[in-house]
């Protein structure tokens, strides 16, 4: 995110705000999807990504020969 956000024509003041309301507006659309009918075909586009991601991640798991290796922070 940070590699388009400094060619935005803002304030320098206004940058960080607009970077902090990532997540509160992504659990917002979460809890929008939750609530609000969506359609079948939007529906099914979301379940392919989800599954294809999870068999990523076990593609991922498998392939490592250390479990550290698979870790979720950087250090």
């Amino acid at each position: 995110m940070k590699h388009w956000l400094p060619r935005l024509p803002l304030p320098p003041g206004l940058r960080a705000p607009l970077a902090q309301l990532a997540a509160p507006v992504l659990i917002i659309m979460v809890l929008a999807m939750m609530v609000l009918p969506l359609p079948g075909v939007l529906l099914d586009v979301f379940f392919t990504f989800n599954i294809a991601l999870s068999l990523m991640v076990i593609l991922v798991a498998l392939y490592l020969s250390r479990p550290l290796d698979f870790s979720a922070f950087p250090t």
